[in-house]
């Protein structure tokens, strides 16, 4: 029996009405072979395809309906929605820019008119989101926007260390990565040790002459046995290692530098043995390109030696902040 396309629609539909959704992909996968263009199988696979998470597999499918329907409002509003879902959010302004154009108009249209309009700030968060990286950005390799190499640390902690001066001071990395690469741009020297023998061979031949980069089975023996902690002005902690016994040595060295301690929202112990012989704590919460929560960076520092490190002379500002040229309200004497 011969049968047509409507009625191998239906058949698919109602598989999915059975939630037999592996078979209704494959009837609508072999209507989409003999009709690539069918406006009502791409549509509907891309819908299933979505419920299973294949968000950009469904993309493809459910473009071709809005090609070959760009009155449906329904297939338009669906693409666009997926396109915001996975932050593309320019391809989306774009596709309902030109829906409007073709005459379409509703609630639904109102809605992502709102979404979408720069009054929103969508395209702030778009652009920011992008140039720090959290598109450019994979494991084991953070980079910005530009492709520059960017520390897998907070972007409140980054956006606070760009705007002070570390031309002078030696930096000691307990725990390499983009970091290492990042940091030799701010500081005179960098000494960086690593636990990975993998990750230390394919990161060594990226450094330059700045840094003075070492293998080791143990960071704590390093510190303990082959170096002077107090040779450095400021000490990475972000290491793959019990960070608690790390703590305790530089407190029996009577290290006085300053400290990034990564990730400090884990180690409340280890900063607790800081907090308690003099150092003081300030918290960094942010994002990171690479991760899908907000974790934290800190600085710890001893509170006689704060003016090394929060200099109100800032050398720069964050991208993306906006400043007043002349304040009347900063004016002590207006």
């Amino acid at each position: 029996m011969i049968v047509t396309i409507n009625q191998a629609i239906d058949k698919a539909i109602a598989a999915e009405k059975e939630g037999k959704l592996r078979m209704a992909i494959e009837i609508y996968r072999e209507i989409i072979n003999a009709y690539p263009g069918n406006p009502i199988a791409n549509y509907n696979l891309g819908l299933i395809l979505i419920k299973f998470g294949e968000n950009e597999e469904a993309l493809k499918f459910l473009r071709i309906s809005v090609v070959e329907m760009p009155q449906n409002i329904r297939y338009l509003v669906t693409y666009i929605e997926s396109l915001i879902s996975l932050s593309r959010i320019v391809e989306a302004q774009a596709w309902l820019t030109e829906g409007v154009k073709q005459g379409l108009q509703g609630d639904q249209i109102d809605s992502l008119t709102r979404q979408l309009s720069p009054i929103s700030k969508v395209k702030f968060f778009y652009e920011y989101l992008t140039a720090i990286g959290i598109f450019n950005s994979k494991d084991g390799e953070v980079l910005d926007g530009n492709d520059n190499y960017r520390p897998l640390l907070t972007t409140g902690f980054i956006d606070w260390f760009e705007t002070q001066r570390w031309s002078k001071m030696k930096l000691l990395e307990l725990g390499s990565g983009s970091s290492t690469i990042y940091f030799s741009n701010f500081f005179n020297s960098i000494t960086s040790v690593e636990t990975q023998k993998e990750w230390f061979e394919r990161l060594r031949p990226k450094l330059t002459d700045v840094v003075n980069y070492s293998y080791t089975e143990s960071i704590l023996d390093y510190i303990e046995n082959v170096i002077n902690v107090n040779d450095f002005d400021v000490l990475l902690l972000d290491s793959g290692e019990n960070r608690a016994k790390i703590a305790r040595y530089l407190l029996k060295s009577n290290f006085k530098g300053i400290v990034f301690f990564d990730n400090s929202e884990w180690y409340r112990n280890s900063i607790s043995l800081l907090l308690g012989n003099g150092y003081i704590e300030i918290p960094f919460f942010g994002i990171k390109p690479v991760e899908g929560w907000v974790s934290c960076t800190s600085v710890l520092i001893q509170s006689d030696r704060l003016h090394f490190a929060f200099n109100s002379n800032w050398k720069k500002l964050p991208g993306f902040c906006s400043t007043y040229p002349s304040n009347s309200w900063d004016c002590e004497y207006e």
